[in-house]
């Protein structure tokens, strides 16, 4: 079985079909700001088990934060406002 579905692009790309049940990381309409400034909106993610996974994008993207938010980095800070379920 493929882990791929039909081709529908979906934010330039094709949608990844899995069994929940074999997820690994699960991240459900995460939000994060710094003060007044909104890093990530509304993010969800489902990570399959047993599959290599990268986040890639533009300098500014959020791939740092969202790395960082998994990690709970930003319970340090006071100023980070932190909204969402992430699920490992």
């Amino acid at each position: 079985m493929s882990v791929f579905s039909s081709p529908r692009p979906v934010a330039g790309g094709p949608i990844i079909d899995f069994n929940p049940a074999d997820c690994c990381l699960e991240i459900e309409r995460l939000s994060l700001a710094y003060g007044e400034t909104s890093a990530l909106r509304e993010l969800t993610l489902r990570v399959p088990r047993h599959r290599v996974t990268a986040f890639i994008g533009p300098s500014g993207c959020g791939k740092s934060t969202l790395l960082r938010a998994l990690n709970r980095l930003h319970d340090l800070n006071d100023d980070v406002r932190l909204s969402g379920r992430i699920r490992l």
